[in-house]
């Protein structure tokens, strides 16, 4: 399903200031994506200050563009970020991701070594040093190395970067190279609120910090308040995943009516026991419908959030039982209840969103 995003113009000032210095400020606009953006070809200057960008995705820059703002934005990830691009100068001054307190190296990794200022402090010579090929590769192999070919070295550090610029995050390096790159693959298709969960974690943020990003960017109520009035983009993304949910779960529940029908007419025991162990339960595809639905209540399930990342980090695998415990809780129902009657359930939700 792809996600809708409303579009942002400039004004007729804004375009003045384009074509004058290169500038395109559009801060305090209220925009969720870069996919909302045509970035001009002149732009040398991008001010997205103070609205709610969580991640690069869409972000496709024109060489020319050379700063970028996003102070003030629910920041949490590099994921997305293009390898290719000729930003200087990048600032995202009071967003989640410089709690971190490796956030320069990371910037750096992620942006590249043509970066000059980060949040407006130049970049200094140690720190570009931190990240070299060599040091990467030293902490990597645990010892000095003395003898690497710049390759080898320049391989270390683009495949770092490579795992930064897919959502890896952490305070500290990993241990090893192929287990940042395993995370990568994770964090790469993860929902941006379980990256989320993942920084505040490492941060020790606070509750008012967490539920600040969630309110922000997973259950906005704001409107874009351009002229025309346009729907919410994050509004439409919800009416469309509910009447994804709601053609799901009738497919299903089709099925599951076909198959008891069989299983009514079968004509020994043994053929209906057969069938009955054929009976099938609520598909992953629902699962993950449930999980996209889910998150679009946030703040309800920051500390759900954090108890399954813990489990599903101890046994190595997603945990389902665990979303389906925190659909119960959302719900206010037992946690055996019959995932039958929980669809029913999820459908009304969904119905009364729509009404909404």
């Amino acid at each position: 399903m792809e996600d809708f995003y409303e579009p942002i113009d400039m004004s007729q000032q804004q375009k003045a200031s384009l074509a004058r210095a290169g500038e395109v400020n559009l801060s305090g606009r209220e925009i969720s994506s870069f996919k909302q953006l045509e970035i001009p070809e002149i732009t040398t200057v991008l001010n997205l200050s103070n609205n709610f960008i969580a991640d690069f995705s869409g972000f496709q820059p024109e060489l020319r563009l050379d700063t970028l703002i996003l102070d003030d934005n629910p920041l949490v990830t590099f994921r997305f970020l293009p390898e290719v691009h000729n930003i200087r100068h990048f600032s995202a001054v009071r967003s989640p991701l410089t709690m971190l307190p490796n956030f320069r190296i990371l910037a750096i990794l992620a942006f590249g070594d043509h970066l000059e200022t980060i949040n407006g402090k130049p970049v200094t010579a140690n720190e570009k040093a931190a990240v070299s090929g060599q040091k990467l590769a030293e902490f990597f192999k645990r010892q000095v190395v003395t003898k690497i070919s710049n390759t080898e070295s320049q391989q270390v550090k683009q495949k770092m970067a490579n795992a930064i610029r897919k959502g890896w995050i952490s305070d500290t390096f990993p241990k090893s190279l192929a287990s940042a790159e395993q995370e990568s693959d994770d964090a790469e298709s993860d929902p941006i609120s379980v990256l989320a969960v993942r920084l505040f974690t490492l941060v020790h943020a606070d509750d008012e910090t967490v539920l600040l990003f969630f309110k922000h960017h997973m259950a906005p109520t704001h409107k874009i308040t351009i002229e025309p009035p346009r729907v919410d983009d994050k509004l439409e993304q919800q009416q469309t995943l509910i009447t994804f949910m709601q053609d799901q779960l009738n497919e299903l529940k089709k099925d599951h009516a076909d198959q008891v029908s069989r299983l009514q007419k079968a004509s020994t025991y043994k053929s209906k026991a057969q069938m009955a162990e054929e009976l099938k339960d609520l598909s992953k595809e629902t699962l993950e419908a449930y999980n996209n639905l889910i998150f679009s209540v946030g703040p309800d399930l920051v500390e759900n959030s954090r108890q399954i990342a813990e489990e599903e980090k101890k046994k190595g695998t997603k945990d389902m039982k665990g979303l389906r415990s925190v659909v119960a809780k959302i719900l206010g129902v037992e946690p055996n209840i019959g995932d039958r009657k929980l669809a029913r359930m999820l459908k009304q939700l969904g119905e009364d969103a729509l009404q909404e």
